[in-house]
């Protein structure tokens, strides 16, 4: 993969093309030429629609990388007890990393978990859908719990 993670004496280092990387970025999906002009590489959106691949591809012509945000529903819009709509939500989620998964400006997945976690039965299937994620590295909203 263009995108991993290397071991290091002092922790950890993140590489794109075998190259270290060190995030420079901001928040948002708008002034991505700006963003590069003032030696920004990269970029956070939190969550995937409609809009995103185009995003993506602006990225890649403005020679920037984006951490996607996967949004997990926080626990007063999904009952977490519920099997069938933690399930749904979950194939939800793995159909857009499946989706944009090879896009040439994915960094990194950035795990939405506003609120979500503290409900979840399966704190687990955080760390599920990350190993899902095939090459990129993930970057949770906080600690995803008994992994």
């Amino acid at each position: 993969p263009d995108v991993s993670l290397e071991s290091t004496d002092g922790g950890w280092q993140l590489l794109v093309q075998g190259a270290p990387f060190v995030v420079r970025g901001a928040g948002g999906a708008q002034h991505l030429e700006r963003l590069k002009s003032v030696g920004g590489n990269s970029l956070r959106i939190w969550g995937v629609d409609e809009d995103t691949e185009a995003l993506l591809d602006e990225a890649v012509a403005a020679d920037l990388r984006v951490m996607v945000g996967l949004w997990m529903s926080p626990a007063d819009e999904l009952d977490y007890t519920d099997a069938a709509a933690v399930a749904t939500q979950h194939e939800a989620l793995l159909a857009s990393v499946e989706a944009l998964k090879d896009h040439p400006a994915v960094l990194l997945w950035g795990i939405n978990t506003y609120g979500a976690l503290d409900s979840l039965p399966i704190p687990a299937r955080g760390c599920e859908l990350g190993w899902a994620m095939d090459g990129h590295g993930v970057w949770a909203q906080r600690p995803l719990g008994d992994i």
